[in-house]
């Protein structure tokens, strides 16, 4: 089902940079295999509908031992509920039916006024692939990512999900911290030991310092916990904070990127409290 207008000249970077970015629908497997394909998808024993007019198709297939999945992006008119009602469409067929999406981790940062762009989950019974669709307007209008997770006893969809994991109960005590309208965020990734957290992104837009530790400032307020301080600098800035409930304490900063008045590096640090049922982090997250 392969349109034959397809672009078969080399990736545009924009598209190669987010089928690389791991944090849009989970991680993946260590250890693993990757083949990288444009033009054309690899042959991976599963028919994948495109529209007629998707152009610059791209996709990165990954496989291990007890993991494998296909991540593909391209390009189409559709908007967003176009494209949804597309594959709604041409996977009902097969028994598919929505399901709904859950974030795989906390999202420890959150655009205001934007709205979230959680990926369409479609789940065709304990023993088909599971699908992910998401439309990334917010990137450039009509692209669209899809994520094929080729074990579904390891999804949302199986009837077997991997055991809950100690530390995502943890990582849920990591207050999400508002960033201003029309910031672009990109998430860099999270660590752990037995006591402290840890996110880190980057930002870019016009926005400023101050407005950032301002936002992320409510939204401290807003989440019931208590605000210690903030300070705001010219490239510099931080929030501090405690929670009464379990005793955590976490320090949030914003450092602006020298000569880049459009660019900053955020990261944010729990050091967990005793209380709501504390229970340590065994290894990295």
């Amino acid at each position: 089902m392969t349109p034959e207008n397809l672009n078969r000249k080399m990736i545009p970077i924009p598209v190669m940079e987010a089928l690389l970015d791991r944090n849009r629908f989970g991680m993946g497997a260590p250890k693993s295999k990757v083949t990288v394909s444009y033009g054309e998808l690899p042959d991976i024993g599963v028919v994948v509908p495109l529209p007629q007019d998707a152009s610059d198709l791209a996709s990165i297939y990954t496989w291990s031992q007890d993991y494998s999945s296909l991540e593909l992006a391209f390009v189409t008119q559709l908007d967003k509920a176009g494209i949804e009602a597309f594959y709604l469409g041409e996977l009902s067929q097969y028994g598919y039916e929505v399901r709904d999406a859950p974030m795989m981790r906390p999202e420890p940062f959150r655009v205001l006024g934007e709205q979230a762009q959680r990926p369409l989950l479609l789940c065709g019974g304990p023993n088909q692939p599971a699908w992910w669709v998401a439309f990334r307007s917010a990137e450039a209008a009509g692209h669209v990512y899809v994520r094929i997770t080729l074990d579904p006893q390891g999804s949302p969809c199986g009837s077997t999900q991997r055991a809950h994991r100690p530390h995502e109960e943890i990582m849920a005590r990591m207050p999400v911290l508002a960033l201003p309208a029309g910031s672009e965020v990109r998430n860099l990734g999270s660590s752990a030991n037995n006591r402290d957290l840890t996110q880190s992104a980057t930002v870019s837009g016009d926005t400023s310092v101050r407005a950032i530790v301002e936002a992320f400032a409510d939204s401290i307020i807003e989440a019931g916990l208590t605000l210690v301080a903030s300070e705001v600098g010219n490239a510099l800035g931080l929030v501090e904070w405690n929670s009464p409930d379990t005793g955590d304490r976490g320090l949030a900063t914003v450092v602006r990127y020298v000569d880049d008045n459009h660019k900053y590096e955020l990261s944010m640090r729990i050091r967990l409290g005793g209380g709501a049922g504390y229970s340590p982090i065994r290894g990295p997250v």
